[in-house]
C-alpha cells in the first residue's frame, strides 16, 4: 500500500508537491484500515507542519553557499594536499558550468536532473557534489567498490542525465556512459582541480533562492532486502540533519575531523563531511580506513585531529590491533584527550576495558534508515554509559 501511495504522489518524477501528498493520502487512506489511517495521519500532520509554518525554511541553503565566507581557510586535506574553501567553491563553479553546457541548460537550470558521480575520498568528491547542486541538479553518489552491474543499475534507476568521473575512475564510468548513451565529464587529478576554475564562471553564481524543497541527493540503500532503493533527500532534510548534529556535537570552525568512511551513505556524507564544511572546520580525508594510518594521523602534531568517528565495519580492525598487542592504542587514547581535546565516537558495545580512558562522555546517536534520515543524538554525563 505504501509503495502505491508513493507512486501515486510522485507520478511526475520529482516534481511532486506537498498539497499533492495531502490530496493523495486523503483519497487513499481509509480509517477502517488502521495501518493506512496511521500512515495518513502521520504524513498529513507532517505536511501541515511544513506548509503552515514555512518561514524558518525560507533561508535554507546548501553548504556551498557558506564557503565564500571562510575564504582561504583549509577545508579539505587529502593525499594530494590542502584545499581552501575558496578553491573548492571556484572549482565547483567551473564544473557546474561544464555540466550545464553538456546538458544544454542555463547555469543553475537543471531542475533536479540527476548527476551521478564516482569520486574517491578526496576533494574531488566535494567539487562534484557542489557542482551538481550549483547547476540545479540532484547529486547521486556512486561507490568505487561496487561492480559495474551495480553502478549501471543505480545510474539507470535514478534516471541520471550525466556522469562525472574522478580522474582515477574514468576507466570505470566512461564505458558505462558509452553503453547508456550519457555524457561523461572526467575530472582532472585532484592536485589539478584548480584547472576547473574558469574566469567566465566567476560571474555565473547560481541565482536559485528556493532551495528548501528542491531535490539534493538520491542515496541508495545497502540492498540487504532486495535491490538497493533510491531515497530522495531535499536540501531542507539535509540541512535539518546538519544543523541538529552541529548543535549537539558543538562543532566549531577550529575542529579537525579525520574522515575514513565511505561516501555513498548518510553517515559519511552528512556527519563527517557536510557538518564540518557547514561550520568552516577542516576535514582530513583518507582514501579508505587503514588502522595503522589512522593512529599515525591522530598522533600527528601537525594535523591536530580532534574529531574521529567510526562505523560498524571498522570495529573489528580496531579490535584486531588491540588483540595483536599494539599497546600504542591504549596509550594514545589516554593522552589524546588532554593533548588534542579528542572527540572520538565509539559504539556502546566497544570493549572499553581494553582502553585506559581517564574520562569519557557517552554520546548516543540513534539512527533510522536511509529513508527516514533519523538522527536523534543525545548526550550523557561524564563517566556514564547509555544502555
Amino acid at each position: 500500500m505504501l509503495s502505491r501511495l508513493v507512486a501515486a504522489a510522485c507520478h511526475h518524477s520529482l516534481k511532486w508537491t506537498l498539497p499533492h501528498w495531502k490530496a493523495t493520502l486523503h483519497r487513499s487512506c481509509c480509517p477502517s484500515e488502521p495501518r493506512q489511517w496511521l500512515l495518513g495521519t502521520v504524513v498529513q500532520r507532517w505536511a501541515y507542519r511544513w506548509t503552515a509554518a514555512p518561514s524558518w525554511r525560507i533561508n535554507q541553503k546548501p553548504v556551498f553557499v557558506r564557503a565564500p565566507a571562510f575564504g582561504d581557510k583549509i577545508a579539505i586535506i587529502d593525499s594530494s594536499g590542502g584545499y581552501s574553501y575558496k578553491q573548492l567553491y571556484c572549482s565547483s563553479l567551473g564544473l557546474a558550468g561544464r555540466i550545464s553546457s553538456a546538458l544544454n541548460s542555463d547555469f543553475g537550470g537543471l531542475e533536479g536532473k540527476r548527476i551521478s558521480f564516482l569520486c574517491g575520498n578526496d576533494a574531488s568528491y566535494t567539487v562534484a557534489q557542489w557542482a551538481a547542486w550549483m547547476s540545479g541538479g540532484t547529486a547521486v553518489p556512486l561507490y568505487r567498490k561496487h561492480p559495474q552491474s551495480e553502478l549501471e543499475y543505480i545510474i539507470c534507476d535514478s534516471q541520471s542525465s550525466l556522469l562525472v568521473a574522478g580522474h582515477s575512475y574514468a576507466e570505470t564510468l566512461e564505458p558505462l556512459a558509452l553503453k547508456l548513451g550519457l555524457p561523461c565529464l572526467t575530472l582532472p587529478p585532484t592536485s589539478n582541480l584548480g584547472t576547473l576554475d574558469r574566469a567566465d564562471t566567476q560571474e555565473k553564481e547560481t541565482t536559485i533562492t528556493d532551495w528548501a524543497d528542491r531535490p539534493a541527493m538520491i542515496i541508495y540503500t545497502s540492498g540487504t532486502t532486495g535491490r538497493p532503493k533510491g531515497v530522495l533527500h531535499t536540501h531542507s532534510s539535509i540541512q535539518a540533519m546538519v544543523q541538529c548534529l552541529v548543535s549537539e556535537w558543538a562543532w566549531t570552525r577550529d575542529d579537525v575531523i579525520l574522515h575514513t568512511l565511505p561516501l555513498h551513505h548518510v553517515h559519511g556524507i552528512v556527519n563527517k563531511l557536510l557538518c564540518p564544511l557547514w561550520v568552516g572546520a577542516t576535514c582530513v580525508m583518507l582514501p579508505e580506513f587503514q588502522p595503522q594510518k589512522v593512529w599515525e594521523m591522530l598522533l600527528s602534531p601537525r594535523l591536530m585531529v580532534n574529531v574521529f568517528m567510526v562505523a560498524l565495519p571498522f570495529y573489528l580492525p580496531i579490535q584486531y590491533l588491540i588483540s595483536t598487542g599494539l599497546q600504542l592504542m591504549s596509550r594514545t587514547l589516554s593522552k589524546l584527550p588532554a593533548k588534542n581535546g579528542l572527540l572520538m565516537a565509539l559504539p556502546a558495545s566497544f570493549p572499553l576495558s581494553h582502553l585506559q580512558l581517564g574520562d569519557y562522555r557517552t554520546h548516543a546517536e540513534r539512527y533510522g534508515m536511509t529513508e527516514i534520515e533519523g538522527h536523534c543524538p543525545t548526550s550523557q554525563g561524564p563517566n556514564t554509559r547509555f544502555q
